[in-house]
């Protein structure tokens, strides 16, 4: 999972009506902060139309290279985007150090009380 923040309504949109995105999760306004598993594809289209910003994550290098002017052993921040992240870490060039975020437990169903049997 990914957090993203709304940066602009798309293009065309009317400066004088106010700009949501609507998620199965909520609604967002411009400024707002989400979390979603996009696809590298989607997640570089909403990046490209200026529609998304990426939040960035912390990263650590695991080789003996500079990885956007980071060496070896270094941590750092950065907003990466997915389709580059997926490469860097299947060639074990860099790993995610940060935490995500704990899965919403689902909240158990109330127990049904059980009826007592009439007697005759």
């Amino acid at each position: 999972m990914r957090r993203y923040k709304v940066a602009n309504p798309p293009a065309g949109w009317p400066e004088t009506l106010p700009f949501h995105l609507s998620r199965p999760d909520g609604e967002y306004g411009i400024g707002d902060e989400f979390a979603a598993d996009l696809t590298a594809e989607d997640e570089l289209a909403n990046l490209n139309s200026g529609l998304l910003e990426l939040l960035p994550l912390q990263y650590k290098v695991l080789v003996d290279t500079t990885v956007h002017g980071h060496q070896q052993g270094d941590e750092f921040e950065l907003a990466l985007p997915l389709g580059q992240e997926q490469l860097l870490i299947a060639g074990g060039i860099l790993e995610r150090t940060d935490q995500p975020e704990p899965e919403p437990e689902p909240e158990a169903p109330a127990p049904k009380r059980a009826r007592k049997k009439k007697e005759d």
